[in-house]
Parts: structure tokens; sequence; C-alpha cells
């Protein structure tokens, strides 16, 4: 494919085109102080334009991304950042990358909305509790003497209450909090126990993403 419209290291004041948009357009290290595009369909007039971009480039993404930015159109903004990852993510073959992308768009939308990681880490802990709340699934620590092998028995229900079962979420769902603490209730059988380590597991890697896509730095290593 060959572009049928050429701004290749343009710069224009203000950029102006009519009905219909070309084809195809190299806006290769374009730069414009305004834009002026007309909206066709139901896709926004930016992000039908960069469709149309050839061949691809972030950088074309981006200039329109910190325009939009920076005349407080963050909606439109947010979405040309998503049609460029999700164009980049065909573009790819890597498996690997693709998967990485797909968890990217489900839980941050590639750092234009964090808010979705906190919804699925709310949800995620009130599951714990309601799984914790059971003191079958819990099981306590009575090893009384140093030296002594460890031993353990399941938590009688009037030692067990909703207060145990907040602190035992948090210290999965905030696993920082459980560093060099002593606890002596545990998740009791392997279901709980995997459950337990998952849960743990993936919040090490949820909260790094989260405090990376709330400061903008997915969006600006993307």
């Amino acid at each position: 494919m060959r572009p049928r419209a050429r701004f290749e290291r343009a710069k224009f004041g203000r950029l102006q085109i009519l009905e219909p948009l070309p084809d195809s357009v190299d806006l290769s290290n374009m730069q414009v102080g305004r834009w002026d595009l007309p909206k066709q369909g139901s896709m926004d007039k930016f992000t039908d334009m960069l469709e149309r971009s050839f061949p691809f480039k972030k950088s074309n993404y981006i200039v329109i991304e910190n325009h939009l930015h920076n005349i407080g159109d963050d909606y439109t903004a947010d979405k040309v950042r998503i049609f460029m990852c999700k164009r980049d993510q065909r573009q790819s073959d890597s498996v690997w990358k693709l998967l990485l992308n797909r968890f990217l768009e489900i839980s941050i939308a590639y750092g234009t909305q964090s808010q979705r990681l906190v919804y699925i880490m709310i949800v995620w802990f009130a599951l714990t509790m309601w799984i914790f709340l059971d003191h079958n699934r819990i099981e306590y620590d009575i090893s009384s003497m140093a030296g002594k092998p460890p031993s353990h028995e399941i938590v009688s229900a009037k030692f067990w209450n909703w207060k145990d079962d907040f602190i035992l979420a948090v210290r999965l769902h905030v696993p920082i909090v459980g560093l060099g603490l002593e606890d002596r209730f545990r998740p009791a059988h392997y279901g709980p126990e995997i459950y337990a380590a998952v849960t743990l597991a993936a919040h090490w890697l949820m909260w790094p993403l989260l405090l990376a896509s709330a400061s903008g730095i997915i969006r600006k290593r993307s």
C-alpha cells in the first residue's frame, strides 16, 4: 500500500482536510499547530485518520494524543492511545507480546483506565473474605515450644471472626504488609492453599502495575 496523501516532515499552522479523508496518509514527522478534520462513520476523526496512516508509527499517535491532552480533550486522547496499542498488537507476531498486550487492555486499558484494576482488586478482596470466613478453611499453629515440630489444627469457630478474616485477606492482597510478621493463621487443605498462593503471587504483580499505570509510566513506555 502506498499513501495517497504524503505529509512526511510537513509543518502546518492549521491542517484542514475536507471529506472524504484520504484512503491512506503518511504522517511521519509531521508538525501541526491546529487540526481540523472531518468526522466519518462511527470512528472519531483523529482515530479514523490514524487508522489510515501508513507506515504505522507510534510517534504519529503520540503527537496527536499529546495535542488532545493539551487542548483538554482527555477522552479522545485516551481513545487514540488505545487505538495505537491495538494497532501495534496487530503488527506483532510474538505470542508473549500479544498476551501481555491483551492483559494490559483488559486490566488498565493500556494505562488509560487504572480504575479497572482497582475494581478487580476490590472484587477479589471480597471473594477472599467470603472464602476464608469459613473457619474450616483455616489452620492455627499450635506450636508452643521452641524446637518443637510445627503442629496445626483447624480453628474453632469461636476463635475465628470477621476481624481475623479481614486481617488474613489484607495479608494476601497487600503482600508487603505480611513481610517479617509471624502469622499463626494459614489456609487449610489443598484448595484454599492454592487459592491463597495464587492470590498472593498475583498481587505482588498487580500493585506495581497499578502504581505504574496511575503514575503514567505505562503510557510513557508503551
